[in-house]
């Protein structure tokens, strides 16, 4: 008799999202390039990505193995640095122990070096997104201040391509939405950076409008008492409260650790959040299968959140227990369970 089919047989696990944004980067350019008699000038020339949408300038100098040389010039007074340099002196001016990091490290924020021959021209670029995004949202007393979309971080082609994951969807719906921009422009190029924002904040808003109505009874076999855009918000929250509101450290909290302290419903919702793309595990699935458990996994939050709770495009920086995280989460993130008291309120 015919027995049946094992998991195992003929299977191949397939993600639709890649865990590192070099991967993710190398993946959306090959993508682009399948669609190159969209991305042409008035004249016919076919575009690279860069020069459709420009290049994200808080970088690496070598992504996915292409060299960009005059991205990270050596000299003072770099187009780099004249970008940037404001976010740093502006922060210097109001944040003390941002100043005090700065002097520690003898960096002149009025004299950035991001060049990686210099002596802190690594660490100059890799807190460069973490010293814009907490100027913009901090006020000289060091609380949160409200204002409209802070977009920098997120235009130009690698932060695109990063918000994509990878995901062929994303990437194309959004790619599909830039060439309209081309042609609205009569081929000139750069993308007009409003006109990239108008397409990166359509897809945020509809991937998380997504994450607010998925349904939390019977999702696949798994059923949870916790709204599953609210617990990614009190994350999200928190980490963004660390990287504005506390004291300036290079490494702010990017990710969490799933703890024994969290509660299963918690741990099924993140489950759900996890199958729609609301969450990226950095450690490899135990089988084909996925997860036998989250416990003892890292996470991040997907990319595409990073502009809706206000959060550089990375992954790298110190993880924390997600208990830890929800207790002291100020959204009023309610969990069931005794051994973690609710949060803070607002």
């Amino acid at each position: 008799g015919q027995t049946k089919p094992s998991p195992l047989d003929d299977a191949k696990r397939i993600e639709l999202w890649y865990r590192d944004k070099n991967e993710a980067i190398s993946f959306c350019r090959k993508l682009y390039d399948s669609r190159a008699r969209h991305h042409t000038t008035r004249v016919g020339k076919q575009l690279t990505p860069e020069e459709m949408l420009g290049s994200s300038l808080n970088e690496e100098p070598a992504v996915c193995g292409e060299k960009l040389p005059d991205l990270f010039p050596s000299q003072a007074g770099s187009s780099w640095a004249r970008d940037w340099e404001p976010c740093f002196t502006s922060l210097a001016r109001s944040d003390e122990s941002f100043r005090e990091f700065l002097a520690k490290h003898r960096i002149d924020p009025s004299d950035l070096r991001p060049s990686p021959s210099e002596a802190n021209g690594n660490r100059i670029r890799k807190i460069a997104p973490i010293v814009a995004i907490r100027n913009a949202y901090r006020t000289s007393t060091g609380k949160k201040r409200g204002r409209k979309s802070f977009q920098k971080p997120y235009l130009g082609w690698q932060a695109i391509a990063t918000i994509s994951e990878g995901n062929p969807r994303w990437f194309i719906g959004m790619l599909s939405g830039f060439e309209r921009s081309l042609t609205e422009q009569g081929g000139n190029v750069p993308i007009e950076s409003a006109k990239q924002w108008i397409t990166i904040d359509r897809a945020i808003g509809a991937f998380s409008e997504k994450l607010k109505t998925v349904a939390i009874e019977n999702n696949i076999g798994i059923t949870t008492r916790q709204p599953v855009f609210d617990l990614l918000n009190a994350i999200g929250t928190r980490f963004h409260n660390a990287l504005v509101v506390e004291d300036f450290i290079e490494d702010p909290p990017a990710s969490f650790m799933v703890d024994d302290e969290v509660p299963a419903d918690v741990e099924k919702c993140l489950r759900i959040a996890l199958n729609f793309g609301g969450i990226v595990c950095l450690d490899p699935p135990d089988s084909l299968a996925g997860y036998r458990s989250l416990v003892g996994k890292e996470f991040r939050l997907a990319y595409i959140l990073a502009p809706a709770f206000k959060l550089p495009l990375r992954s790298s920086g110190k993880w924390r227990n997600l208990s830890s995280l929800l207790r002291a989460s100020p959204v009023g993130f309610a969990v069931p369970d005794d051994n973690i008291q609710a949060s803070l309120p607002l």
